[in-house]
């Protein structure tokens, strides 16, 4: 009885074993990795003003087509508000996307940027000796974005595409919120521009 109760018990075991191997998963057999970096500037605007964001973003690329990276930017213009101040703003975060056809000449990468940033306000005079400090008001930030991609050299690609920057929990004080910027003037589309250096 015991010779019994073992034998349906490995039995039991291998035909779950056997099973599981037909289980599909997302990436599956020989794994190719890759990897890149480079710069980026985001052209876009703030309420009625341009603006340009500078920084980059870099990921692993898994089977030529998965990637999984993060990214960074900065505002390098000169945003203005009622008050007459500046406001600066930054952004980061993890960046997930996928790559359709990435041994074409042409052809499509799309991300999902998630994270976080922050808006400052401060005085227009930056050489003044004894700046007053301001507060930087943290948010939440979701950016999707789609580019097309130009393959120039085996280790390098050229970009160019848009993206949605999605602003979310800045809680400006009530005295920036009666004019401009107000918390959504944050949110809006972005003309993006950049090159990619490394394994594809």
């Amino acid at each position: 009885m015991r010779k019994l109760i073992v034998f349906a018990a490995v039995f039991a075991l291998a035909t779950g074993l056997s099973a599981q191997s037909d289980v599909q998963t997302l990436i599956s057999g020989d794994i190719e990795h890759g990897g890149f970096g480079g710069p980026v500037v985001k052209i876009s605007e703030i309420g009625d003003q341009s603006a340009i964001f500078i920084g980059g973003r870099g990921g692993w690329i898994i089977n030529h087509a998965l990637v999984i990276g993060a990214g960074g930017y900065g505002m390098v213009s000169e945003v203005n508000t009622a008050a007459n101040t500046v406001v600066e703003m930054g952004y980061g975060g993890l960046e997930v996307g996928g790559i359709l056809g990435s041994n074409s000449l042409l052809h499509i990468a799309g991300q999902v940027l998630i994270g976080g940033g922050g808006v400052t306000e401060h005085d227009q005079d930056i050489f003044d000796p004894e700046p007053e400090e301001w507060e930087t008001y943290p948010f939440f930030v979701l950016e999707p974005g789609v580019d097309l991609e130009l393959n120039v050299t085996s280790f390098m690609r050229l970009t160019g595409g848009v993206s949605y920057r999605y602003i979310s929990g800045l809680d400006l004080p009530v005295y920036m919120e009666n004019d401009f910027p107000q918390s959504d003037d944050f949110s809006g589309m972005s003309f993006v521009i950049g090159m990619k250096f490394g394994k594809f």
